[in-house]
C-alpha cells in the first residue's frame, strides 16, 4: 500500500488516492511470478477473457505505464484511474518475488 501511494504521490503530487488496488495488483504481480503458466480470468467489457499469468502481468503492467505517462502529459486517457499506483503495486509485488528468489529476504 506504502509503495503504490507513494509512486503516486511522485506522479501526481497535488493528487490524492484512497483504496487498495495497488496491494491487489501487487499480489497479482507476484503470483504471476511465481506461476507464470497458471491462467486468468478476466471479464471486459462483459466479454470474459483468460490469458496466462505472465501474458495478464505484462498486459496490465503495460496499461499502467501508459496510463502513468498519460496521466503526467495531461492526456484525458487516464481518467480517474490512480495507474501511478497501480505501477507501484506491480513494480512492489515483481521487486519482492525476486527479491525472495534471490534469498535476499
Amino acid at each position: 500500500a506504502i509503495t503504490g501511494s507513494l509512486t503516486f504521490l511522485l506522479a501526481n503530487p497535488q493528487g490524492s488516492c484512497i483504496g487498495l488496488s495497488g496491494v491487489t495488483l501487487a499480489m497479482l504481480a507476484f503470483n504471476a511470478m511465481n506461476n507464470p503458466s497458471k491462467e486468468l480470468g478476466f471479464v471486459i467489457y462483459f466479454v470474459p477473457i483468460r490469458l496466462a499469468a505472465q501474458h495478464a502481468l505484462t498486459l496490465i503492467l503495460c496499461m499502467s505505464v501508459l496510463g502513468t505517462l498519460g496521466q503526467k502529459v495531461g492526456s484525458a486517457a487516464g481518467g480517474n484511474v490512480a495507474h501511478a499506483t497501480h505501477l507501484g503495486g506491480l513494480l512492489f509485488g515483481i521487486g519482492y518475488y525476486e527479491a525472495l528468489r534471490r534469498e535476499w529476504l
